[in-house]
């Protein structure tokens, strides 16, 4: 097959970083296995289905929670599909995605989401192209993408497909270059998506960048080490890493760093677990992880894998962001329940969910233990659908991004009244609508002073009583089943 050649800066930089290290989690709950799927949804990690072999049934369908902060696994509802192995996750913003795999009769092309907060599976669109396992799937921003894989009759593939959750769609996209390939890996960084390496009658080493918002795949420099397939992957930041798979019959635990900024790779330290292939890895925060796979000995595995590419802790553990509707301005919030060495956040804003500018820069708390909340306004959003994301980044330089949320600024009518807006300890409020609402009165710390849940009727006049409050603005809220309001009001002096 004649090969894709493009002009490419092929830079290597070996050595080992002395900082960078592995530390074995608790094991999965489940059954030894190779060949599953997982992702991350904020300081949790998720693994379910595969394969082995020597069990009865060979094939899984039960699926794992593990919990960052206790390092313990939940089991959760079963994958929603029939028993499988070689299917692809990925996460977007707080839905997990599982989807294609072999399930001893077919390959399939079927579409799962999980909700962790129901704990529930739901069937979506069937992918868009062929049935196949060992693809490669991630998101990037408000959308996912799967491509690549194999099916039953020895037939790679090398389509493309983009999975807007929305309009539960699939659209085709530009072909993945270098030819067909299954047991390839990709992740995304920063609004880009990257694939490489993979097996098409011999494994491969050749390495490719897609930008989204043109739909062009860009050669990129060769993951070192020798082609390879069945390899790891996960991203963490600014930083991409290839872990283990098959390299010339040989199996393998070698780890490399990508640096999209220079065009690099660097070798980092090797897993210190067994070396594995067809394991699955994903990161959560500044950490990467890897688990679960086959050994040299073709063993299926449990061990579960912490990387961490300083040694540091995990800098922030988000536990809420949001962003809110506020008259024509929205407010952005978020709340950490631990910080380490946290220098500050830059909050990021697209149209299009793919290319960000900042618009804020919050100091953070450096390290502390209890909960901070944060909010910032903006205000000037844009008309119809603004995306939001964090940057969180450390005092050595090192960041992190967010989720992305995103909210539709079309209406411009406020159907709720609360004044006065310079008050004592009494706040009233009238509304031109029947609803259930919640009313929150929040501190410029970040404290929650009243929570209220109450029903309102349309041209009547609620009154809401104030504790006793230092002088100086406030924010207050209030949420309904389908929407949010806010606005800024001000204690007086006595």
């Amino acid at each position: 097959m004649k090969k894709i050649l493009s002009l490419l800066s092929l830079c290597f930089l070996y050595g080992n970083a002395d900082a960078d290290s592995w530390t074995q989690k608790a094991n999965l709950g489940g059954s030894i296995r190779g060949a599953s799927a997982g992702f991350s949804i904020g300081t949790k990690g998720y693994i379910g289905t595969g394969i082995n072999f020597s069990s009865v049934p060979a094939f899984f369908n039960d699926f794992w929670e593990w919990n960052q902060a206790t390092n313990t696994w939940m089991q959760k509802a079963n994958f929603g599909g029939t028993a499988r192995s070689g299917a692809v996750g990925f996460s977007i913003g707080s839905k997990g995605y599982l989807a294609t795999g072999y399930d001893a009769n077919i390959v399939t092309r079927d579409l799962w989401e999980y909700d962790p907060s129901l704990n529930t599976w739901t069937q979506k669109a069937n992918y868009g192209g062929i049935g196949r396992d060992y693809a490669v799937a991630f998101s990037i921003g408000t959308k996912g993408y799967l491509g690549t894989g194999y099916n039953s009759i020895s037939t790679n593939y090398n389509d493309f497909w983009e999975y807007n959750p929305s309009g539960n769609t699939w659209t085709q996209k530009a072909n993945v270059p270098g030819g067909p390939r299954s047991s390839a890996i990709g992740f995304s960084i920063n609004g880009k998506g990257y694939i490489g390496t993979g097996y098409d009658a011999g494994p491969k080493d050749d390495f490719y960048e897609y930008e989204p918002a043109s739909n062009i795949w860009t050669q990129k420099a060769n993951v070192p080490g020798g082609p390879r397939s069945d390899a790891s992957a996960f991203a963490i930041g600014l930083k991409g890493y290839v872990c283990a798979g098959v390299i010339a019959s040989v199996t393998q635990k070698d780890l490399w760093e990508y640096d999209p900024s220079s065009n690099t790779w660097v070798q980092k330290t090797n897993l210190t677990g067994a070396a594995r292939e067809d394991a699955v890895g994903f990161s959560i925060g500044s950490k990467g992880y890897i688990g679960t796979g086959y050994d040299p000995l073709f063993n299926r595995l449990k061990d579960f894998w912490e990387y961490g590419p300083d040694g540091a802790p995990l800098p922030v553990e988000l536990v809420e962001f949001t962003a809110l509707k506020q008259n024509s301005s929205v407010l952005v919030q978020w709340t950490t329940a631990a910080e380490s060495n946290n220098d500050y956040f830059t909050l990021e804003k697209s149209r299009d969910g793919f290319n960000f500018e900042t618009i804020a820069e919050i100091k953070g708390h450096g390290s502390c233990s209890q909960e901070n909340r944060y909010f910032t306004t903006d205000d000037r959003p844009f008309e119809g659908i603004n995306y939001y994301r964090l940057r969180q980044a450390d005092f050595n330089g090192y960041s992190t991004y967010s989720k992305t949320v995103s909210i539709c600024m079309v209406r411009t009518d406020n159907p709720f009244k609360i004044y006065p807006g310079l008050f004592k300890d009494v706040l009233y409020f009238e509304t031109n609508e029947n609803d259930l609402i919640n009313i929150q009165l929040i501190s410029p710390g970040g404290k929650i002073i009243v929570n209220k849940d109450m029903t309102v009727e349309s041209k009547m006049i609620s009154k809401i009583n104030i504790p006793d409050v230092a002088p100086g603005w406030y924010i207050i809220t209030v949420k309904t089943a389908n929407d949010y309001y806010s606005q800024k009001i001000i204690r007086q002096s006595d």
